[in-house]
């Protein structure tokens, strides 16, 4: 089987293309509580949890605090006692996936105290949407970049082509 020179540019295109273009993309999201426990939950954009993951969590000076695998719905829930300041937690998966999130703990107020001034520590409400707006307009233009490069290429044959039938038939 004979392959045109489009092809292979298409094909070595793909090849070298930036792996994360091509990965199956990890989102990571660490909710602190009131209470100081932290939920880290990893999933991937169509919102299926990240399975069976290894979850470290780092220090702010990088030294490693806590490690674990994420449970059958990607969370890996822990409490650090009295352990207030900034941590990452990186989240590995299968076949390269990987995500990391930054967050903050906290010393966490006893039900007695009053509500929180300016300055002290909130804990995160919020949380990740599950599941991302599939990538039509990235798909669609991949795919217009790839069909312009290979009629760009076209025009270049078929103009050389042109020129050698033009000088063959003077």
């Amino acid at each position: 089987m004979k392959l045109s020179k489009i092809t292979i540019v298409v094909l070595l295109m793909m090849v070298f293309l930036p792996k994360v273009a091509l990965a199956h993309k990890m989102l990571i999201d660490a909710l602190v509580e009131e209470d100081g426990t932290v939920s880290v939950e990893a999933f991937f954009p169509d919102g299926s949890p990240a399975k069976n993951c290894k979850v470290e969590i780092f220090t702010e000076e990088g030294r490693l605090f806590k490690e674990g695998l994420a449970d059958k719905e990607g969370q890996f829930i822990f409490r650090p006692k009295g352990a207030a300041g900034t941590y990452k937690a990186i989240v590995s998966g299968m076949m390269g996936h990987k995500g990391q999130v930054s967050f903050e703990i906290g010393k966490p107020k006893a039900p007695s105290e009053e509500a929180e001034g300016p300055g002290e520590f909130k804990p995160q409400k919020m949380r990740l949407a599950h599941k991302e707006k599939f990538p039509w307009l990235e798909i669609i233009a991949g795919l217009g970049f790839i069909f312009g490069l290979s009629s760009f290429i076209l025009c270049l044959k078929l103009r050389s082509e042109l020129k050698n039938a033009s000088t063959r038939n003077r």
